[in-house]
């Protein structure tokens, strides 16, 4: 099995899942449907990201994770975060568009275990929006963010 880029997910989802994969018209459907089992998936009590999150696609991901290191509280919250990859200095390894998983962070806990599309702000800083890609992540009720976490490629 070839891995995909993230961006090629939708694409290749809708390849076996309809009939016309030229059509959109059932993308919403499709985007649901990968919500909904990643909701089963998490609901199983596996706790550790899925292997495939932190597979190489090609040099322009991060090769593992990257680690964060502070998450505002502001609409849109603002993370930072660097690439465990030696290769990627200074740099969190997400471009916009990138489909984003977050585990293991302290305070804002309301942000891990769910997937999101990532918002290239900078080298080390991104903002998230909903799978949908309508709604950014509004951080500013959440609880202060403490340490920790990660950001993986989905």
């Amino acid at each position: 099995m070839t891995p995909i880029s993230n961006k090629e997910q939708l694409a290749k989802c809708r390849e076996f899942i309809v009939a016309d994969n030229t059509s959109q018209s059932l993308d919403l459907n499709i985007k649901n449907a990968l919500i909904t089992a990643n909701r089963e998936i998490s609901n199983i009590g596996g706790y550790q990201p899925l292997a495939w999150l932190r597979e190489v696609y090609d040099e322009q991901f991060t090769r593992s994770y990257a680690t964060i290191s502070d998450v505002t509280q502001a609409n849109p919250g603002v993370i930072t975060a660097d690439s465990t990859d030696s290769d990627l200095t200074n740099d969190h390894g997400f471009q916009t568009g990138d489909i984003a998983y977050i585990y293991g962070n302290y305070g804002m806990e309301r942000l891990n275990f769910r997937f999101y599309i990532a918002t290239r702000a900078s080298a080390t800083t991104m903002t998230l929006t909903q799978l949908d890609g309508n709604n950014a992540i509004n951080t500013t009720d959440y609880d202060e963010y403490e340490s920790g976490g990660c950001i993986y490629h989905a």
